[in-house]
């Protein structure tokens, strides 16, 4: 899937360098490209980047910039308290280390509404895995919780939003 992606955006790229200017002599222009894999409604994977292009060359860079809001670490089972959530999309950039077997570790991110909690992303379940790490992107503002399976787990959750 990583491949296609990386296709996907190579080809993007490619569009906007031939679309951007005339003629070589043209000044570069800067473009944001977002390509994006979506797994459920409200939960995907994002690359952004700016292109800037002439009809020669095609320089690429990462755009968005993020600031930690909250961090939360623990070895057990927990369910955090809420927290709000004003701009999307936002994310959560995870790992855990385990020492070896018989352990555990998932998390599942809720929105909490009116008519009570309704899941909007989740880790499957990792086991007697030595660990792991990855990012989460949730889009959808609001108030949230996490609740965290951990057994036998050393892990770290923190929530970034985009700063402007």
């Amino acid at each position: 899937m990583r491949k296609h992606v990386f296709t996907l955006t190579l080809l993007c790229v490619a569009v906007i360098a031939f679309l951007s200017g005339s003629s070589i002599r043209q000044a570069p222009t800067s473009t944001i490209v977002y390509v994006t894999k979506t797994v459920e409604s409200t939960v995907s994977y994002v690359s952004s980047m700016t292109v800037t292009s002439t009809r020669l060359t095609t320089i690429y860079r990462a755009t968005t910039f993020w600031s930690p809001m909250m961090t939360f670490t623990g070895t057990a089972s927990q369910v955090t308290n809420p927290f709000t959530v004003a701009a999307f999309p936002w994310r959560i950039i995870w790992k855990f280390q385990t020492p070896g077997p018989n352990s555990l570790f998932t998390f599942d991110v809720y929105v909490i509404e009116e008519s009570g909690r309704r899941i909007i992303g989740s880790l499957p379940g990792y086991s007697d895995h030595k660990g792991d790490s990855g990012i989460m992107y949730i889009h959808q503002s609001g108030e949230f919780c996490i609740n965290v399976n951990a057994v036998n787990a050393m892990y770290s959750l923190v929530v970034e939003v985009p700063s402007h």
